[in-house]
């Protein structure tokens, strides 16, 4: 019988470490590599989004949208210019977050929370 409780509550914690984020602390994110190269998507708490990248060329780029979550990633739809620059599927990660979009940018780029 002891068995059975500690086994459930192995079950129980491992279920819950496995489960998927379904939010996102809204805000600034951010890579900068210099004062003319960076990227920054700001999610906002009503469920917009504006993206911004300025790659090596200097020439800025911004689009907005809208946001949700699903399956644990942000999901950025409902965009004014379709585009191959803007990743549109992030993974979600405490204070950051992780171009999920296939060949669009780079992949794996992470953009951090930026602090107020």
């Amino acid at each position: 019988m002891k068995f059975i409780a500690i086994l459930f509550c192995f079950i129980l914690s491992f279920n819950r470490s496995t489960e998927k984020n379904n939010t996102i602390q809204t805000g600034l994110y951010a890579v900068y590599l210099d004062i003319s190269t960076y990227t920054e998507l700001n999610v906002n708490a009503d469920s917009t989004f504006t993206f911004l990248h300025r790659g090596l060329t200097g020439i800025g780029w911004r689009n907005q949208g809208k946001w949700k979550i699903r399956h644990g990633k942000l999901v950025l739809y409902d965009y004014e210019k379709k585009s191959l620059q803007q990743p549109n599927i992030w993974k979600i990660k405490k204070g950051k977050i992780i171009n999920a979009t296939q060949n669009i940018l780079r992949k794996g780029m992470t953009l951090e929370l930026q602090m107020k």
